[in-house]
């Protein structure tokens, strides 16, 4: 715990950041988390097993039992007035052709970058809700979308 937040270390779901802060009514609610594991969500123990919230740069340390160790912000990946705020469905996700992805906000660029952060497609002046992308040529493998230059997903190409 730091403050009024839960770091939660859950295995295949990743670090889950909980707000605690009107836990004395039953009230808990989930404000960000970052998917260490992105291949599933089942139960079983691999991916995240320890998170280490409290340097004083804000980084937050996540031990991955198969993947070694993510260093993450509560901003970027974890921005809480992203996470709130913009509602963002890609489907189907997996997938090995088309993709769209649509947003309750205007989308105005897509980069798609690999887990190494190398772009390997970029899509700017979009400027409507909903984009369709071919993934055919793409390798099998998971990838970050960076919607609007600050809305990180996942993408899972199969």
């Amino acid at each position: 715990m730091k403050g009024n937040d839960f770091y939660l270390a859950n295995y295949r779901a990743g670090l889950r950041l909980v707000d605690i802060t009107n836990i004395e009514n039953g009230n808990l609610n989930e404000t960000a988390f970052f998917d260490t594991y992105p291949t599933n969500n089942s139960r079983n123990f691999n991916g995240a097993w320890s998170v280490y919230p409290y340097f004083a740069s804000g980084n937050i340390i996540i031990s991955d039992i198969e993947s070694g160790l993510f260093v993450v912000k509560k901003g970027g990946t974890l921005n809480t007035t992203n996470f709130e705020k913009n509602i963002v469905s890609i489907y189907p996700n997996p997938s090995s052709s088309l993709v769209t992805i649509k947003m309750n906000e205007t989308i105005n660029s897509i980069e798609i970058n690999n887990l190494l952060g190398k772009t390997i497609a970029s899509f700017k002046n979009i400027n409507t809700l909903d984009y369709q992308i071919d993934v055919s040529s793409f390798a099998r493998g998971v990838y970050l979308l960076n919607i609007n230059g600050n809305i990180v997903q996942k993408l899972i190409i199969k």
